[in-house]
């Protein structure tokens, strides 16, 4: 190797290695607000709290030179698709959006919704981020994280299952509709050494997905296991993915509790 070519090695190894310290003192932050997460994942250097994208900023690769438009928009982008999806229509009105997030639990519903999109609407930086965390397929190399960051993932990973053992499971999913898998879902439980555990019953679930019968049929017939590698549901318009972040609201117990208050007062209403 020339002297040349090891000086460039050099340079990209630290300038990557500066990237991945300045990823990993966000990430040792307890939550993220959303327009945080949505610039970091399009490339752009947040404050400590942005509450909304700014007009400008400095790119995350190089702080000295500014943000794009491009990445700007993406960022604004980010923002709208997650208050878009978090947002509830229900009988007293729509559930506003959470406005922060666990770092850990944004980069994973970037994953979800991300996988069923054009890839042309991913922001920039999102396959440098799920590179962090994924393993790689096959013999593919993905992104090095430092060995701090992939423990702080853990340890967030950790936190949410100590606080999912206490859920409880209800029939209806957090916008009001009756779960199309909840028969699948409590099979799922029934074969996990932890049912009240969102993360052990998802990967039942795509054990049920891949089951097959003596015939070779599926063994349930509204759960598939896509060639993308996709957990999804039968519904009246076909199959669509069914995320874990969709498997974790049906478990919240707190969200049960606010779906029988509104019951309670729909059914009021209609006495």
């Amino acid at each position: 190797m020339s002297t040349e070519t090891q000086h460039t090695a050099d340079k990209v190894v630290q300038e990557y290695s500066r990237i991945n310290e300045t990823i990993m003192k966000f990430f040792w932050r307890q939550q993220w607000t959303i327009p945080m997460g949505a610039m970091l994942v399009s490339g752009i250097l947040p404050s400590a709290n942005h509450r909304k994208v700014p007009k400008t900023g400095r790119q995350l690769k190089n702080p000295n030179l500014p943000a794009s438009p491009h990445q700007l928009r993406q960022a604004r982008d980010v923002v709208e698709r997650w208050i878009e999806d978090h947002t509830v229509d229900s009988i007293d009105g729509a559930e506003i959006a959470p406005t922060e997030s666990t770092p850990l639990g944004f980069v994973i519903w970037c994953d979800e919704y991300y996988t069923s999109q054009p890839k042309s609407l991913s922001p920039s930086w999102l396959d440098y981020f799920l590179g962090l965390f994924k393993e790689p397929k096959k013999d593919a190399a993905l992104v090095p994280a430092p060995i701090l960051l992939v423990e702080r993932a853990q340890e967030l990973e950790k936190r949410d299952e100590d606080r999912s053992r206490t859920d409880r499971v209800s029939r209806k999913g957090s916008t009001g509709r009756v779960c199309l898998i909840e028969n699948e879902i409590r099979i799922a439980q029934r074969e996990s050494r932890r049912p009240l555990d969102p993360y052990e019953v998802y990967d039942m679930l795509k054990k049920l997905a891949q089951r097959k019968q003596s015939d070779g049929k599926p063994a349930y017939s509204r759960l598939r296991w896509s060639e993308r590698e996709h957990l999804q549901q039968l519904g009246d318009t076909g199959w669509k993915n069914y995320s874990f972040k969709a498997l974790q609201k049906f478990i919240d117990p707190q969200k049960k509790e606010k779906r029988t208050a509104q019951e309670q007062a729909r059914r009021a209403k209609t006495a």
